[in-house]
């Protein structure tokens, strides 16, 4: 199969859960919205800047990439972090933590008043439930005991199960970010966005060059044989294995956000 027919029908498979669809399509702003405004449930709201793939340096500390930042016209801030895989070594509470610290004190002037500090939401998506409750959101207070109070520090924390369908617009949601095509009337901005790089040449052209960009043709070559069994079934069940592994450690790499020259790297040993 044509090396550029591989990288299409990959692009093809690929939906808003996949690190790369993602970044693109929330390049959009009127994306961006749609999506906000269903998370939080809120027709009105209005995003005014949006930055994907947001590096927050920190110097004395771990730094972090964001999958998306906003700023909405109420003056908050909101992260977007699409977790698709699951791993057990992942502890999400304090991955939400330290993002939101790290974006606390990028986004605060340093001699501005406590009372001060912008507001920030944290939107946490995965794709299983990490809290085993069955619900499709969960959000995170911190409450005084043993009044039960809600305290408000600024910090909202919100968690997305795109497990879970309950019929309410976020599943509904989440089955689009699936790639489920029924819901074009609900998230007719969004599902235009996805459409535009899928069916469209143009925004096909972007996510091809984008895909051999950080991919890469070693990358593209294992996820092919991956997607097309009848062809490898000849070879050895070794050959099929190493490749099924070296595929699913380059996914986790894509997915906890490695650098491009990380991935390289280590495509480079794998090959040697």
């Amino acid at each position: 199969m044509p090396r550029q027919t591989q990288i299409r029908d990959y692009i093809k498979r690929m939906t808003l859960w996949d690190d790369v669809f993602f970044r693109k399509a929330s390049e959009d702003n009127d994306f961006c919205e749609e999506m906000l405004q269903t998370f939080l449930d809120d027709s009105t709201l209005k995003v005014v800047s949006n930055t994907p793939q947001k590096e927050v340096l920190n110097l004395q500390g771990r730094s972090v990439v964001l999958d998306l930042l906003c700023t909405l016209g109420s003056g908050k801030t909101v992260n977007v972090e699409v977790q698709k895989t699951n791993p057990k070594s992942i502890d999400h509470l304090r991955r939400v933590r330290y993002n939101a610290s790290a974006i606390t004190a990028n986004i605060t002037k340093p001699s501005i008043d406590f009372k001060s500090i912008p507001n920030l939401i944290v939107i946490y998506l995965t794709k299983g439930d990490i809290f085993k409750s069955g619900f499709t959101k969960y959000c995170v207070a911190n409450v005084l005991y043993p009044s039960g109070k809600i305290v408000d520090d600024g910090l909202t924390r919100i968690f997305i199960n795109g497990s879970i369908d309950d019929k309410s617009n976020i599943s509904k949601l989440m089955k689009v970010f699936s790639g489920n095509k029924n819901f074009k009337d609900e998230f007719p901005k969004i599902s235009n966005r996805i459409s535009f790089f899928t069916e469209k040449e143009e925004g096909v052209a972007i996510m091809t060059s984008l895909a051999e960009e950080i991919l890469g043709d070693e990358l593209i070559s294992i996820k092919n044989e991956s997607f097309n069994q009848g062809e490898i079934k000849g070879r050895k069940e070794g050959e099929k294995k190493g490749k099924r592994d070296i595929l699913g450690k380059i996914k986790d790499m894509i997915n906890n956000k490695c650098s491009v020259e990380d991935i390289n790297r280590f495509v480079d040993n794998f090959k040697n």
